[in-house]
């Protein structure tokens, strides 16, 4: 039971890290919240990246399994995604709600009751689900970053990363269950991890279809986040309006300017 105890806590300092986020980034960020929310969690997950690699490498080349560190890792992994459904549930689109109830009822299941060291176990799988999924932790810094300036190198690295990681989690999840075979959990193993995949597959669509509208260059914005965000002179102006002084435009629009359609 001690991993329980392990994943209330990390959970306790995701709240408490958003808190100190939430202070420290300006009031006038559009989408505060989920700003912070990302970045944080892609700050966790660039941190795990390295524990994710070793793992994921011994699965693929010597086919071992170390449950302790699956636990453990799945447990730091989940924390970012219960407390965006703790504090957020209203703000999450259908996908991303869905995704976050996948991975917490998986980690849930790592925790107490999956048995990583049995070749036979269909629910070990949800562990390398987490590993694959922690190297793309750019697209979560991406998708703060867009609300405060141009960011599409950072776009298109994503694309890059993201895409191809993807279509390896998708063949490595479809030749395990192939290896396993039919077993009774299968049904509602193939909805979560689906439910996971899909979500990515709109991410995916989104990055694509999500080329900036001004042309300054990557980086030259990331103050804002601290600064303040610009007046009437440097907001980017979009394709078919311009944009507001900053004195006569109310708190909701600046997010119109910056996140355009996007949930």
């Amino acid at each position: 039971m001690w991993i329980l105890f392990w994943q209330l806590m990390c959970v306790r300092v995701v709240l408490f890290l958003w808190n100190v986020g939430r202070k420290l980034t300006n009031p006038n960020v559009p989408r505060r919240d989920y700003v912070v929310k990302n970045l944080a969690k892609a700050c966790t997950l660039a941190l795990l990246t390295p524990v994710a690699i070793v793992s994921a490498r011994d699965v693929l080349l010597t086919d071992r399994w170390h449950a302790p560190t699956f636990r453990v890792f799945g447990a730091v992994y989940a924390s970012h995604d219960i407390a965006g459904l703790l504090r957020m549930w209203d703000k999450l689109p259908n996908s991303t709600r869905a995704h976050h109830l996948s991975v917490v009822l998986m980690s849930t299941l790592s925790a107490v009751a999956i048995d990583y060291e049995n070749p036979r176990s269909l629910w070990r799988g949800a562990g390398m689900l987490g590993c694959v999924s922690c190297w793309t932790f750019p697209v979560n810094m991406y998708v703060a970053l867009r609300l405060v300036g141009n960011y599409d190198a950072l776009r298109k690295l994503c694309l890059c990363v993201y895409a191809p990681t993807v279509l390896l989690s998708f063949l490595w999840q479809l030749q395990h269950v192939y290896f396993v075979g039919l077993c009774w959990g299968m049904p509602l193993y193939a909805t979560l991890v689906g439910l996971v995949i899909y979500d990515d597959l709109v991410l995916l669509r989104f990055l694509r279809k999500n080329t900036p509208r001004t042309t300054s260059p990557d980086c030259q914005t990331l103050h804002r986040l601290w600064d303040g965000m610009p007046e009437s002179g440097d907001a980017p102006q979009t394709d078919d309006a311009p944009v507001a002084p900053a004195e006569h435009r109310r708190p909701f629009e600046f997010a119109a300017v910056y996140a355009g359609d996007v949930k």
